[in-house]
């Protein structure tokens, strides 16, 4: 059976859309809750918490519609250790900039010096982003996503993120948001200076998933995922699958194993 989700709206500091909104979460397992799912078919609405046989759904899958950079951040997990979050990106619309991967020659002290001089953007590759541009961000690269953009982002189900630095802003509470310095330069790998991956082709391999640029008649194997960004709408398939129609655009995420 396939199923169709019902987004729910996150707020974020740098958030574009009205209220303040920066994330919509389309395909999420958390403590706080999962997906809400209506069958195509009809009947009763119900979550992927209830129909997914284990303990969490290893996905996250959201939209991110940015007014502001976002954070210079690094997630935990490079080299197989665990927890890890490796995440991808797919330009939905608007032009800006991303920042990703740490410049040739730029060492650990290098960028922690930059970091506490309030300019750590300039230790960091810079990509001018369009509609259409993937990037593939594996645990342990240094990156920052900018403004003016909506942008498809499918990562693994971990919720740990460390920020190196957030441009001396505040959150929503007024105070500062919180760096950490130590535990992210910790979790950058070094060895491949937290490069990005530009995938090149249709199919974007993540590590544990695959993205795949997919439009027409398809059948939706076991759990996995079709996002359409023309209708806004994102579905999930149970154990059975289905077949459907897949609008021009649309992006299947498939896990691995």
């Amino acid at each position: 059976m396939i199923y169709r989700c019902v987004p729910r709206n996150v707020e974020r500091v740098w958030g574009s859309l009205p209220g303040g909104i920066g994330e919509v979460w389309w395909v999420y397992d958390d403590p706080g809750g999962s997906s809400a799912l209506e069958p195509l078919s009809g009947g009763e609405r119900t979550e992927l918490a209830t129909i997914w046989p284990n303990s969490r759904f290893p996905l996250l899958v959201k939209t991110l519609h940015t007014s502001a950079d976002l954070s210079v951040q690094v997630h935990p997990g490079f080299a197989g250790h665990y927890p890890k979050k490796d995440e991808t990106w797919v330009v939905l619309s608007g032009h800006g900039t991303i920042r990703a991967g740490i410049l040739p020659g730029v060492s650990r002290n290098d960028l922690e010096q930059a970091i506490a001089s309030g300019n750590p953007a300039e230790s960091l590759k810079a990509f001018e982003a369009s509609p259409g541009m993937t990037m593939h961000l594996p645990a342990g690269t240094v990156h920052s996503l900018g403004a003016g953009m909506s942008v498809l982002e499918v990562q693994l189900n971990c919720d740990i993120t460390y920020r190196l630095w957030d441009w001396g802003r505040n959150g929503s509470d007024g105070s500062p948001r919180p760096l950490h310095i130590r535990q992210g330069l910790d979790s950058v790998d070094w060895e491949r200076g937290g490069r990005p991956v530009l995938p090149t082709g249709s199919v974007i391999d993540g590590g544990d998933y695959t993205l795949e640029s997919t439009e027409g008649p398809i059948v939706l194997g076991p759990w996995e995922i079709l996002f359409m960004p023309g209708k806004q709408a994102c579905l999930v398939s149970d154990a059975a699958g289905g077949r459907l129609h897949a609008a021009p655009g649309s992006w299947k995420a498939v896990m691995k194993g």
